[in-house]
């Protein structure tokens, strides 16, 4: 027989197993229960003693389930979206950061597929990847295309600006002229001329071989001629792209270009002042002779 203390802190007993069997069934007694055996004055806690540890066993509560662990949540590549910026940005660049873009995506995609979902961003991996691709096809076509029109555009310019500096070589053969009443001698023209221009005479074109100081010509039958001797002004040439270059050149039709240095035309200058590109197919019809009947 036992006696013993309630979770209600109540004392009770003397009480059999039986009893006490109950009780623990009921929540009324539990291992922390005080107890004492009739006949002893020792209290001890019911999981000590060892009549009764069997008791508590068949009625212990079993232990609390263990909650789940929480899976962890996947992140995405950052690779992936940097694959998706650098493919985008491809556009105003003119696909600069396109090649960039393609290795970032392939990298996140092989990553990915490597995590067993510890990693997101497919799609955008694939998304990066595939614009970036884009780009790298489209732009070298898209350039193809640019390339020959940004030449004829840069043709014309360098056309434009030669016909400018024949213009005032021009001009300066007739300031001269106006000063010394006649055009300056074939042997010095080019320093008889670039005191007109307080920068220096423009004598190079910009199509020319870079390394020579002068592209240009002066028609050798105008070499001290008066001005008002020309008879046709407006059809003979005075000064001309030659071909090479060198300094203080003069001559006629056979020191044209052999092959025009923009798009098919050969620039002069005629004694009215004005410039033209001429085609090879005029050339033949180009004044050279100012008063060929006065010879």
């Amino acid at each position: 027989m036992y006696t013993l203390i309630g979770v209600d802190g109540k004392e009770y007993g003397p009480v059999s197993q039986d009893q006490i069997r109950q009780w623990i069934s009921e929540g009324r007694l539990n291992g922390e229960s005080k107890v004492r055996e009739d006949g002893t004055d020792t209290w001890k806690q019911l999981r000590d003693t060892l009549e009764l540890q069997a008791l508590l066993t068949q009625f212990s509560p079993p232990p609390p389930p263990i909650p789940p662990r929480p899976e962890a949540r996947a992140r995405t590549s950052r690779l992936a979206i940097a694959s998706v910026v650098l493919a985008v940005l491809g556009l105003p660049t003119l696909g600069a950061t396109a090649l960039l873009g393609l290795i970032f995506g392939i990298i996140a995609l092989v990553q990915i597929g490597r995590s067993r979902g510890a990693l997101r961003g497919f799609g955008a991996a694939l998304t990066g990847t595939v614009l970036s691709t884009a780009f790298l096809l489209v732009v070298p076509l898209f350039a193809a295309l640019l390339l020959p029109a940004l030449s004829r555009a840069k043709g014309k310019a360098q056309t434009v600006l030669c016909m400018n500096n024949l213009k005032q070589v021009g001009l300066a053969g007739f300031l001269y002229a106006d000063d010394h009443k006649s055009f300056p001698a074939t042997t010095n023209w080019c320093e008889a001329l670039t005191p007109y221009f307080g920068g220096g005479l423009p004598l190079k074109c910009p199509a020319g071989d870079k390394e020579k100081k002068c592209h240009y010509a002066f028609n050798y039958k105008l070499g001290g001629l008066e001005p008002a001797r020309v008879l046709a002004p407006a059809q003979t040439v005075t000064f001309f792209e030659c071909e090479g270059g060198g300094w203080n050149i003069a001559g006629g039709s056979e020191l044209l270009p052999k092959v025009p240095r923009h798009r098919n035309a050969i620039v002069v200058v005629f004694a009215d002042g004005h410039a033209e590109a001429v085609t090879p197919a005029r050339v033949s019809q180009l004044r050279w002779d100012p008063a060929p009947e006065m010879n």
